[in-house]
């Protein structure tokens, strides 16, 4: 018995230290390493993360993963949110593919990821954001246009689109504009916008993402060439 009980505690230690060894989000799940290159067009930060997901099942027993789900797609375990470094007060461009699972059944604020997936730009807290989701953009106490909103105004709606299925995305974002294209569907929040504040992607347990490439872009050359 007290062999066995040893043989855990090794196992856990082994597991734990492996995982101290990957980088801490602000939700507490640990991911794979992000990889930062130059501005040359390149991914910034590489997703899915192969580390975390043999955890999965474990962590959360309630989630059925799809038969088919992918080897290299990254499975959310619980409600989180995965802070994009280096985008804060710069120019950038996300795309890639998500999973759509559903709505959050724990969530105080469900609406916000009302499919499963959401991004929240130029973040300062909860109330004071852009958001991009697959029903709607919509400024939160932001500035829209040039002129600082005192409420939560809706600037475009997404057509419906299916739950457990790939759809792909891109957003940009920069100073005179957002422009997100979902499932082939292009919305925009125009400018002059905030550009400070946390970027960061929410998943709701069981979403998933895949192909997922971020690029930081060059806002002086970008201005040069006339491509803002």
């Amino acid at each position: 018995m007290r062999f066995k009980i040893t043989i855990l505690v090794l196992l856990a230690m082994a597991a734990g230290a492996i995982l101290a060894q990957l980088p801490l989000l602000p939700s507490g799940i640990r991911l794979g390493p992000f990889k930062l290159v130059p501005d040359s067009g390149h991914p910034v930060a590489n997703l899915p993360v192969k580390y975390f997901q043999p955890n999965i099942q474990f962590l959360q027993p309630n989630i059925p993963l799809p038969a088919n789900t992918p080897s290299g797609a990254y499975v959310a375990p619980r409600d989180l949110n995965i802070k994009l470094n280096q985008t804060q007060g710069k120019s950038f461009e996300l795309s890639g593919e998500v999973w759509l699972n559903g709505p959050s059944l724990s969530a105080r604020y469900p609406g916000d990821a009302p499919a499963g997936f959401a991004l929240f730009l130029r973040e300062m807290d909860g109330l004071h954001r852009y958001e991009a989701n697959s029903d709607l953009l919509r400024a939160k106490r932001r500035s829209l246009g040039g002129s600082l909103l005192t409420n939560i105004t809706p600037v475009a709606r997404m057509p419906d689109y299916p739950l457990h299925q790939w759809i792909s995305f891109t957003l940009l974002a920069n100073q005179d504009r957002i422009v997100f294209i979902f499932g082939g569907h292009e919305a925009e929040i125009r400018g002059p916008l905030d550009t400070d504040g946390a970027n960061e992607v929410s998943l709701v347990a069981g979403s998933m993402l895949r192909n997922i490439q971020l690029k930081v872009l060059d806002d002086a050359k970008n201005s040069a060439d006339g491509n803002t």
